[in-house]
């Protein structure tokens, strides 16, 4: 039956691997280098970081050898990631070449910083040039909504680079949308002033803008929101309401009512308007039609 090994003769071989390599070795590292299985070692201390302790080593941080990567060749790394694919790599890029990079988690904040610290320029420019080309495809500011079927970057990475959307918007010089999901929730007030009679008129959403000066445009005298009788309609529990359209063409006898988003229940106030006075004329432009008629 073999001699049990005395604990001095083990600490003896940790030490003498620590002297090799420079460092306190990795559990990794003692099974390349040392005399002795790791298993043997564990039984005498039990976990890793006893055994350094024992030994009178600094023990090692976390598991594996991703400690002992040194920050520049982390920077070397994601650099010839951002010369491979032209723009600011993503963990997933970092995964996919090199594994997990819990490392870099570990030793900065976050992911973005990170990058500054590798000198890796932003997409903030790209994705602003972005932005304008989706502008001009659709004629008017996208929403988060309509950038991610049209826009290059991920709504996410767009988010996470301005923090907000109306933010991307205004940085692209492009005015932010009125609703929740393109802008603040506070809609911002636009004032214009109206062609045909020099009034200034108070706008209280960007689409109610556009359309009033697509009728400039095309030479009609309108009246806006206020400036004509309300509409009386009925609910389907027998309240009585006050419907205001947005915009009256009196030379054509139709109302105008934009909606960015048209929502259920604003689809049910204009049933029952229509219900109820069918020789109304309503047209609700949404932003699929202004889209055309401002093409």
């Amino acid at each position: 039956m073999p001699s049990r090994i005395d604990d001095s003769v083990l600490l003896a071989d940790v030490i003498l691997v620590a002297k090799k390599l420079g460092h306190t070795p990795l559990t990794l590292e003692y099974t390349a280098h040392g005399r002795f299985s790791l298993e043997c070692v564990r039984q005498r201390w039990g976990k890793w970081k006893a055994v350094c302790l024992a030994a009178n080593l600094p023990p090692t941080k976390g598991r594996g050898g991703h400690n002992r990567i040194p920050n520049d060749e982390l920077f070397l790394r994601v650099q010839k990631i951002y010369q491979e694919l032209k723009r600011q790599p993503q963990p997933a890029d970092y995964k996919l070449r090199y594994g997990h990079p819990v490392v870099i988690y570990r030793r900065w904040e976050s992911w973005s910083t990170f990058l500054d610290a590798a000198n890796i320029p932003s997409d903030r420019q790209a994705m602003i040039q972005d932005l304008r080309r989706v502008y001009k495809l659709l004629c008017h500011t996208p929403t988060f909504v309509e950038y991610k079927m049209h826009g290059q970057f991920p709504i996410s990475r767009v988010l996470r680079e301005f923090d907000k959307w109306a933010e991307a918007c205004i940085a692209a010089a492009l005015t932010p949308h009125t609703t929740h999901e393109g802008g603040p929730h506070r809609v911002p007030v636009h004032y214009y002033i109206r062609l045909y009679d020099k009034k200034q008129i108070r706008f209280q959403g960007s689409y109610e803008l556009r359309f009033a000066q697509y009728l400039d445009r095309r030479e009609y005298e309108w009246l806006a929101h206020g400036e004509f009788p309300a509409i009386s309609y009925t609910d389907s529990i027998g309240k009585v309401h006050k419907y205001m359209p947005d915009f009256y063409v009196p030379e054509l006898d139709v109302y105008y009512e934009t909606k960015g988003w048209f929502r259920l229940r604003d689809q049910r106030k204009m049933a029952a308007v229509r219900i109820q006075h069918p020789d109304i004329h309503i047209v609700v432009v949404t932003r699929d039609l202004l889209h055309q008629f401002l093409r």
